[in-house]
């Protein structure tokens, strides 16, 4: 089956924005099944990863991202790494995770790498009793330093807004979506740009847990305990060492 784009990238040239079409059904479903979240958290957890997932629109290619959410009230915690390609992989804790709660308390932690230099960018933000979109909004402001507006089109797509240089300093975007309807397939005022499929892609493997097991100082202790049985956080996919295969 041919997997379609489903992230769009729009210019409106009479108000020099860049607009972001993401169509996110199939890959938060996904997501949402993978890691079995409950059918009450799940309007929180989907409001996390579309908000979040729309921070991929400004990586290139090389480039690739980690936003850690580590909220201490309701206790969870909540990773997405991407790439320039599209690929990307999200963690849950704890599993199965059911709290009714639709606001977060904690602080989130923001990692770029942009090779070929060596040392990322990391920022980090607190938050209080505030939505996943309030989280992006802390994140364009306080990270990125963008004039940036992020909405719901609808359950599962979004729309991000952002200024391009030489606009309007005194356009208000919060305003202008607000009052305006962005039909993209209006040629005549918005200019296809670009697309790109933005997929659940998890680079987990046998070998890896092997190499990690046996860069750990209790190494011995986890030999002797052979086999292991280990799942990935992120893909759920389980993976069984032998004492064989830890020693090799």
């Amino acid at each position: 089956m041919v997997q379609k784009d489903n992230l769009y990238t729009y210019l409106d040239n009479i108000h020099n924005l860049a607009i972001h079409l993401f169509k996110g059904e199939e890959f938060v479903t996904e997501l949402l099944a993978t890691h079995g979240v409950s059918a009450e958290a799940q309007p929180l957890v989907k409001e996390l990863i579309l908000s979040l997932q729309s921070l991929i629109v400004f990586l290139k290619d090389k480039e690739s991202l980690g936003v850690y959410i580590d909220s201490h009230d309701p206790k969870f915690t909540f990773k997405l790494e991407s790439n320039g390609h599209g690929h990307s992989r999200i963690l849950i804790l704890p599993e199965n995770f059911n709290d009714l709660k639709k606001v977060l308390s904690g602080n989130c932690q923001l990692t770029k790498f942009s090779p070929p230099e060596n040392i990322p960018y990391t920022s980090l933000i607190d938050f209080k009793n505030k939505q996943a979109y309030e989280i992006l909004n802390d994140i364009f402001n306080q990270s990125y330093q963008m004039d940036t507006y992020f909405v719901f089109k609808d359950e599962y797509d979004f729309l991000l807004i952002h200024k391009l240089p030489g606009s309007d300093d005194d356009l208000k975007l919060e305003e202008f979506v607000k009052n305006n309807i962005f039909d993209l397939d209006n040629a005549d005022k918005f200019q296809f740009l670009s697309s790109k499929k933005v997929s659940f892609q998890c680079n987990c493997s046998k070998e890896r847990f092997i190499q990690r097991i046996k860069s750990l100082s209790n190494k011995q202790e986890l030999i002797n305990e052979a086999p292991l049985e280990i799942k990935c956080d992120y893909c759920k996919k389980e993976y069984s060492l032998s004492a064989k295969d830890l020693t090799d």
